[in-house]
């Protein structure tokens, strides 16, 4: 994780229409033979909310993830 990246903080989305954070993207996956285990390949830009059925590219608005900012947040590094 970069410095920057540390520094800032954390973030989640939210549905722009009812608040709700059950918000989904779908995604491709292809077989990865050597890991023998699927692959996230693609994320699309759709965005959709479990609780409202709401849709659309600009759906999702971030807000900062509560209890998390920089200084509470804590991050192994490998």
């Amino acid at each position: 994780m970069s410095a920057n990246a540390t520094n800032k903080a954390m973030v989640r989305p939210v549905c722009r229409h009812c608040g709700s954070s059950e918000i989904v993207r779908d995604a491709s996956a292809r077989w990865d033979v050597t890991a023998q285990d699927w692959s996230l390949t693609g994320v699309y830009d759709c965005t959709f909310c479990d609780n409202c059925n709401g849709e659309g590219d600009s759906l999702a608005e971030w807000i900062e993830a509560e209890g998390t900012s920089p200084a509470n947040v804590h991050r192994d590094h490998a």
